[in-house]
């Protein structure tokens, strides 16, 4: 074999190298016509491979042309994919449901009867109306909002006393009244003093010696709160013991006339004599709602919530009625 070791007098480029190989006196050169025999054999071979078995001179069939249509059809019907957008999950089948049958609201619950208001007594006694259990406390309630429309508030309060001393109300009923009654009292005054005869409660209470003085004070206060509570139908008096004992309570009775063994409530004692008087009022209407609650006659007392100054508990929660039946003495002899 030959092989060609460039001298370093050789030329540097390719041309160079090829030209020098061409010159060589061993190469051998294949010849030009087998070059050109193994080109036309090639080009031949694909073509008779590519149209061997097939017609190209008879007509095709109908059958043939019809298949080639639905193929084309088929071929240009299907999208491209160059634009073709992400398929999409495949959602979960949606239940059928059948709809509820429709059902219309309930009708609303007709009025409730009207209270006669006619020919009203003046003045009105503070127990009208005691007999009229067969009127719900809806009834009462309107009643109240037409007398207060027509400037008659002592009618329009005792129509709301009715519905807390004698009617079972709803607790939103309720509400109502008491709303009511606030509203009206504010408009009625109030007697300076009591009217002669009006019975005594004494206020009874046995205190530490060392806080006399704030106990005093307050128990003044919380009398006259008791009074003007009653509307004045009761006096309330304050009368103090001192106790030797030491002490961080103090004890609060009512007694009443006649009475001789009181119910009693305990009291934290305290040198605040408005927080005192707070507690001492505190103490007085839970007595005296435990004392009407024996009264068949009458509905037990509602139970003010957390944070309801004591005044306006006993103001409010216990009606003029509920005061008179407090001292037996006072209940009114045309009362059922």
């Amino acid at each position: 074999m030959y092989a060609h070791h460039p001298s370093p007098d050789a030329p540097d480029n390719l041309l160079g190298e090829i030209a020098a190989l061409g010159n060589a006196p061993n190469v051998r050169r294949v010849p030009l016509w087998i070059v050109f025999l193994l080109c036309i054999a090639v080009v031949a071979g694909v073509w008779i491979r590519g149209t061997w078995g097939r017609d190209f001179m008879t007509p095709p069939s109908p059958e043939v042309i019809a298949r080639a249509k639905i193929k084309a059809t088929q071929q240009l019907a299907r999208p491209s994919d160059l634009f073709a957008l992400p398929a999409t999950p495949p959602t979960a089948p949606v239940e059928e449901t059948t709809p509820e049958p429709f059902q219309s609201e309930p009708p609303p619950p007709p009025p409730p009867p009207t209270l006669p208001l006619d020919h009203l007594p003046e003045p009105l006694p503070q127990d009208f109306w005691v007999g009229q259990s067969q009127y719900p406390a809806g009834s009462f309630l309107q009643a109240g909002q037409t007398l207060e429309a027509e400037s008659q508030a002592t009618a329009a309060l005792t129509a709301y006393e009715r519905v807390l001393d004698a009617l079972n109300p709803s607790d939103e009923e309720l509400r109502a009244a008491l709303k009511g009654m606030r509203r009206t009292r504010a408009l009625i005054s109030v007697p300076e003093e009591a009217p002669a005869g009006a019975p005594l409660v004494k206020l009874k209470i046995h205190t530490p010696s060392s806080q006399v003085s704030a106990t005093r004070k307050a128990a003044r206060l919380a009398a006259e709160a008791l009074a003007q509570a009653s509307h004045r139908q009761l006096r309330f008096e304050a009368w103090i013991t001192p106790d030797r004992k030491k002490t961080e309570h103090l004890t609060l009775s009512l007694e009443r006339p006649g009475e001789e063994e009181p119910a009693s409530a305990e009291v934290v004692v305290t040198e605040d004599v408005d927080r005192l008087r707070q507690d001492l009022l505190s103490a007085a209407f839970r007595l005296v709602a435990s004392t009407l609650a024996l009264d068949p006659t009458l509905r037990p007392i509602s139970q003010p919530p957390e944070g309801e100054p004591s005044d306006d508990s006993l103001a409010h929660r216990i009606t003029r009625r509920a005061w008179s039946h407090f001292v037996p003495q006072v209940t009114h002899p045309d009362e059922p």
